[in-house]
């Protein structure tokens, strides 16, 4: 018994839980009651059509959006789609309702009214659709009335609003400026002080010419520096002169260089006498500007004194000489003590221009210092500015900021005042909603081919669901992955049965080859193969009889046994062992229903094989799997299946 099934199923097919070609054969076979539930459902959709699916009828009115260039309208946020969206707020659809008194929910209704907009126009456009055109117009003319009604009712709230809030600041403002203003006028009576402005003025412009010369004289200061080291340089390169050391001429030189040292710091304090000279100057042009204001009215007498004051101290330290002329041509003439003729005329001249420029870096040194110290002295003077000058700064400052703020007010004031008495209106009626005379669609069509689709579809799913949760074994395949058993054959349905064939007439071929699946099978000499089935009715008998008559035909000499139900088991089991099995090719023994008598069980250790028939599409797959455990426990082996009675669509 070592063949294997002859009708095994694809690698594929193994693996599933079901037998795909199986239920779509299942699946075609059930086509009449298919076809009847979409005949059905066809009906049930022409139905369904006429009565639910009337015509639609579309409703259109055309706003204008035309806002106030000066009022609202300004407002960047209400734009024509900001407005659009407003129309289907559940406010106006609710006033809509109870005006036409409809019996709708909000949802209804706004499920059948469209707002849209066109770029680059002003124009909002309601649509609306609906069963009955009367209706659709009434709609879209109702709900284009409640739009613009209640959007004028906000615009004269917001306006009426935005008065009265803007003429409670103006007032609020009038009485802080007049608060202000009475300070400004009693501070300034009680300091005495009429142009404090001019004077910080003349005081900043002081100081931004001194900043400009300060920053000059350090520039030059630089660049003499620059051109020092420069001129070092090339004295550096130029070959030197060797001398005795202590020669005679050593010793004038060291004398000259001397007195040298002297006039270079005696130049120091003329330039010192000059930079005070300077500032006398600067200290003269304050008293006379103070002097000018005090007799115009606009400063106190304290601030003449303290010019007058500065003036004086200024011109006591301040020195007039005339000497630096004079020890400069004295250090011409030194010049030639200084600078040796051995030198030749190159070096010479080179350290002429070094003794000159170190001169005029000295000058320039003491025209920075100059110059900072007259930055720092206006710096001070604007930080010491009185606290009552800079008291009277910040009330002037607070007086004109309350007059820009009152200004803008005033201007927004203006503006809702003339919104709130406008009569103009943002929204002008383009065009009104008339009953149209032919419908735009209908629903007939999309609720027939709905109802059509969904009828189809479930007697798919039910035909479906009923093959794929079918638990019997219907074909071949099917019997591959239900069944753990080798299937010897495939027997179909017998229509028209009457008995065995006769003498001349051919054993049908599924037969023919069930005898050969089991000769190649079980090929021992005078076997005993038990035939039995699952439950009664599964056509045992006549497998047996048609497989013994294909056998005979095969020159076999085949014995046939029955085996029914009384006596005891001692009894039946002594009447299948008269049977000489010696004398036979083969003998064959149709057994009781497993799962109905024990029988079965009691003849299956005496055989050589035991073969289960199933009927195709009665027998549970579970009583096939409860047959086999029964028979797998009697030990003796099971030789295969064969699946009798099988629908031909299935073959």
């Amino acid at each position: 018994m070592n063949e294997q099934g002859s009708y095994p199923g694809g690698d594929q097919e193994e693996r599933l839980p079901i037998h795909l070609w199986t239920i779509v054969i299942g699946v075609i076979r059930r086509r009449r009651f298919i076809a009847g539930f979409v005949l059905a459902s066809i009906v049930v959709g022409l139905a369904a059509a006429l009565l639910l699916g009337g015509p639609v009828y579309k409703a259109q009115s055309v706003l204008l959006y035309h806002p106030d260039t000066e009022g609202r309208g300004n407002d960047p946020a209400l734009t024509v789609q900001t407005q659009a969206n407003m129309v289907l707020l559940d406010t106006n659809l609710e006033e809509t309702r109870r005006r036409l008194d409809m019996p709708v929910s909000l949802k209804q209704l706004e499920s059948a009214c469209e707002v849209k907009t066109t770029p680059n126009t002003a124009l909002i456009m309601i649509d609306v659709m609906w069963k009955s055109p009367e209706i659709a117009a009434k709609v879209a003319n109702t709900l284009r009335d409640v739009f613009v009604s209640n959007q004028q009712d906000v615009r004269e709230r917001t306006a009426n609003q935005e008065v009265a809030d803007l003429r409670a600041r103006t007032g609020e403002l009038r009485d802080r400026i007049k608060t202000v203003n009475t300070q400004l006028d009693g501070f300034t009576a009680s300091s005495g002080l009429v142009d404090l402005d001019k004077e910080t003025q003349n005081y900043l412009v002081e100081l931004t010419s001194a900043e400009a010369l300060f920053d000059q004289a350090r520039a030059e200061k630089q660049s003499l520096e620059m051109q020092i080291q420069s001129v070092q340089k090339t004295l550096a390169r130029m070959p030197k002169e060797s001398a005795p050391q202590g020669s005679v001429k050593d010793q004038p030189l060291n004398e000259l260089n001397t007195r040298a040292t002297r006039l270079l710091n005696a130049i120091h304090e003329d330039q010192t006498v000059r930079a005070n000279q300077a500032e006398l100057e600067g200290a003269r042009i304050d008293f006379e500007r103070a002097k000018q204001l005090y007799a115009e009215g606009l400063a106190p007498k304290s601030s003449l004194d303290k010019a007058e004051a500065a003036y004086n101290t200024q011109k006591q330290r301040a020195v007039d000489t005339g000497q630096v002329s004079a020890w400069r041509d004295e250090m011409s003439r030194l010049d030639q003590g200084i600078l040796p003729d051995s030198d030749g005329d190159e070096a010479r001249q080179a350290k002429q221009k070094l003794f000159q420029l170190q001169l005029d870096a000295i000058a320039a040194e003491q025209k920075v210092k100059q110059y900072g110290e007259s930055v720092d002295r206006l710096r001070k003077k604007i930080e010491g500015l009185p606290k009552l000058q800079r008291d009277y700064l910040m009330l002037s400052r607070d007086a004109d900021s309350n007059q820009a703020e009152l200004k803008m007010l005033e201007d927004k004031l203006g503006r809702a005042e003339r919104e709130q008495k406008s009569k103009l209106k943002e929204f002008v009626m383009v065009a009104d909603a008339t009953a149209p005379a032919l419908p735009v669609q209908s629903r007939r069509t999309i609720i027939f081919l709905g109802i059509c689709a969904f009828g189809t579809m479930l007697a798919l799913g039910v035909v479906l669901t009923a093959e794929v949760l079918n638990r019997t074994v219907r074909s071949a395949g099917e019997a591959g992955v239900k069944v753990p058993l080798t299937l010897l054959g495939v027997v179909p349905r017998l229509s028209g049965y009457k008995g065995l064939p006769e003498p001349t007439e051919r054993v049908p071929e599924p037969f023919r080859a069930l005898a050969l699946h089991v000769r190649r099978t079980v090929p021992k000499s005078g076997a005993r193969i038990l035939f039995i089935s699952a439950r009664p009715g599964e056509g045992v008998t006549t497998v047996v009889d048609y497989l013994a008559e294909s056998l005979r035909r095969e020159q076999l000499t085949v014995l046939v046994r029955g085996s029914r139900p009384g006596g005891t088991k001692a009894e039946r089991a002594s009447a299948v062992l008269a049977g000489d099995s010696e004398s036979n090719d083969i003998v064959l023994l149709d057994g009781p229903p497993i799962l109905e008598s024990v029988d079965a069980e009691v003849l299956a250790p005496l055989c050589d094989a035991a073969i289960l028939v199933i009927s195709s599409g009665v027998t549970p797959v579970s009583d096939i799997t409860e047959a086999i455990t029964r028979v797998r426990s009697t030990r003796v082996p099971i030789a295969g299946a064969v699946l009798n009675r099988v629908d031909p669509a299935y073959l």
